[in-house]
């Protein structure tokens, strides 16, 4: 697989989501305990993956996922995160609306 490690500069944080997903009643999630919350990052690129040629050691990145943003470091699929220009707390107020849009459209409208 295509891997990056990435530095998480910059996390969300959603109380409400994070106690429903604990109380396993989002419907388009299934989680078995014990489990990490934390979903959106705006990181930063330390190392990459044979394969990897998109990405370069210090470029900033968007990432969602689950159990991957309230820790220091994650190990994400290069094809699952999005360069950014900056690390910036304004574009991370952007990751979760992309991601609330996603799931509205294809998860809940069940549009393809």
């Amino acid at each position: 697989m295509r891997e990056a490690v990435i530095r998480n500069e910059l996390t969300s944080f959603n109380a409400v989501f994070d106690k429903t997903l604990y109380r396993n009643v989002v419907r388009y999630i299934k989680v078995e305990s014990p489990f990490n919350v934390g979903i959106k990052t705006v990181s930063r690129i330390v190392a990459v993956g044979s394969g990897v040629a998109h990405f370069r050691e210090g470029d900033a990145v968007a990432a969602s996922r689950l159990g991957s943003s309230y820790r220091e470091y994650q190990v994400a699929n290069a094809n699952k995160v999005i360069q950014i220009r900056k690390s910036t707390t304004e574009t991370l107020a952007l990751v979760p609306t992309r991601v609330s849009a996603m799931m509205g459209l294809e998860r809940i409208g069940d549009i393809r």
